[in-house]
């Protein structure tokens, strides 16, 4: 059996830039730098081939950020009503005691489990519990009142659910779309980039006019003081990944989001059933953070766990460890 390594030189290196902000800047930098020198009939028929390529791309990218900002704001909405309904979870099963004492038949086939379906679960599985206790009231005319105020909680978090998910559904079109676009502009960028060193050949530094290099660099080459050890973690959408290594308190972390969700990452005591703690960081798409072991668990935490906080991407992290 033959080996063959790949040669570098026939890779497409754009393809794998998978951030799509980053692939928006860069993009938009190298046609900017194309449409400076438009007295060049070799650069004019380059700007020819990348700029509606990359416009298209641009227009895709601002409708995904902008079905981002929805969905957050729809998602925002939905967690203030599930934030809401412990309190009114409470408050129901107060007024539903001033009617039956709680030992009756009635109050335990209203409330069985009191309030605890109403705070622990999934969503759908706290909207089944009001939707049931409101089968449960029927036409209890003593309820009456408090029906009503139930039914209209129970309304508003419904729709607020149905928007989040409407608005989860139209980001995950938005997604599939521009990645198609990031792929075609990917590919003409590498065409681009054989015209260059077509023209260039005898002088290829000329080239790197036409590059931000500040955006290509952690994509083509390590920097130097960059460790040579590193992980590859890649998250399902909503998915706490448990990271296959255990961490020593002196430990410290780099992290590269280079997907397209916010990720958290967090130490945790066990290796099952995580819960993420309200302090955990987050770290947006495209950024880099360095974080000491110290500062994502106490002294008892040693498993490494990071959450894509999307529900409807794929995350995907790079980790390397800096001592």
């Amino acid at each position: 059996m033959t080996f063959k390594r790949q040669w570098i030189y026939i890779n497409n290196p754009f393809l794998d830039i998978i951030n799509f902000k980053k692939m928006d800047d860069i993009g938009k930098f190298t046609t900017s730098a194309l449409l400076a020198e438009p007295t060049d009939p070799d650069i004019t028929h380059m700007t020819d081939i990348l700029v509606p390529v990359y416009k298209a791309y641009n227009i895709q990218y601002v409708a995904y950020k902008s079905g981002i900002a929805n969905q957050k704001g729809s998602t925002r909405a939905f967690e203030t009503y599930l934030k809401d309904l412990s309190s009114k979870a409470g408050s129901w099963d107060v007024e539903v005691r001033h009617i039956y004492p709680v030992k009756s038949d009635n109050y335990l086939r209203l409330m069985p489990y009191r309030v605890r379906p109403f705070q622990t679960g999934t969503y759908q599985e706290r909207l089944n519990a009001i939707s049931g206790l409101l089968l449960r009231i029927g036409d209890d005319e003593s309820l009456a009142d408090l029906k009503t105020l139930i039914q209209t909680f129970y309304d508003g978090m419904l729709t607020a659910r149905n928007n989040q998910l409407t608005k989860e559904g139209l980001v995950k079109n938005y997604s599939d779309a521009l990645e198609a676009k990031r792929i075609d502009l990917a590919k003409n960028m590498f065409k681009v980039h054989g015209l260059l060193i077509t023209k260039f050949f005898n002088n290829p530094d000329d080239i790197a006019r036409f590059y931000d290099f500040t955006k290509l660099r952690n994509y083509y080459k390590k920097a130097d003081d960059m460790p040579d050890v590193g992980m590859n973690i890649k998250l399902h959408p909503g998915e706490i990944r448990l990271v296959p290594l255990r961490i020593t308190r002196g430990e410290v972390w780099l992290f590269v989001n280079i997907g397209n969700t916010p990720v958290k990452p967090f130490l945790y005591s066990e290796d099952k059933e995580p819960k993420v703690p309200d302090t955990a960081p987050t770290i947006e798409d495209g950024q880099t953070l360095q974080l000491k072991a110290m500062e994502m668990g106490g002294p008892d935490d040693i498993y490494l766990y990071i959450q894509n906080v999307s529900n409807v991407e794929s995350g995907e992290v790079n980790l390397v460890q800096m001592n």
